[in-house]
This record gives C-alpha cells, structure tokens and sequence, in this order.
C-alpha cells in the first residue's frame, strides 16, 4: 500500500512543493524494498492558490452586488 505525502520546502529562500510516495515491495525470498517517488507538484499547488484567490474575489463580489440590490431595493 502506497500513501502521498506533500511537503512544502524552503530551498534557498524559495518555497517548494513535494509530493512524496512510498511503498513497500516484498520480494521473492520474502525480504521488504521500499520503493520512494518524489516529484515537484509545485505547478499544481500555484494553481490551486490561484483558483482560492479567484474563489474569495468572486465571493467578495458578490456580497458587494448583494449589498448594492438591497440598498436599492430600501
């Protein structure tokens, strides 16, 4: 069974992303390898924070819409 782990790194004053894997590979004869992947998922974490920003701008907007019709309708 594998598990993902992200991890957020501060490589020479830049924050980076992670994504580690693990897993455990019995061989044959019955020993354990360990099998670790690890890639840059900084791309996709620049993305997200980018659609939460739109997220909270959208939000803001239309509280301000909503705030401008009630006012309108007093």
């Amino acid at each position: 069974v594998s598990a993902l782990h992200e991890y957020r790194l501060d490589i020479a004053g830049r924050e980076r992303w992670f994504e580690f894997s693990i897993a455990r590979a019995d061989d044959a004869a019955g020993g354990a390898r360990y099998v670790a992947i690890a890639r840059d998922i900084g791309a996709r974490k620049r993305a997200e924070l980018e659609i939460l920003n739109s997220k909270r701008e959208a939000e803001a907007s239309n509280r301000s819409l909503e705030a401008a019709i009630q006012r309108q309708r007093e």
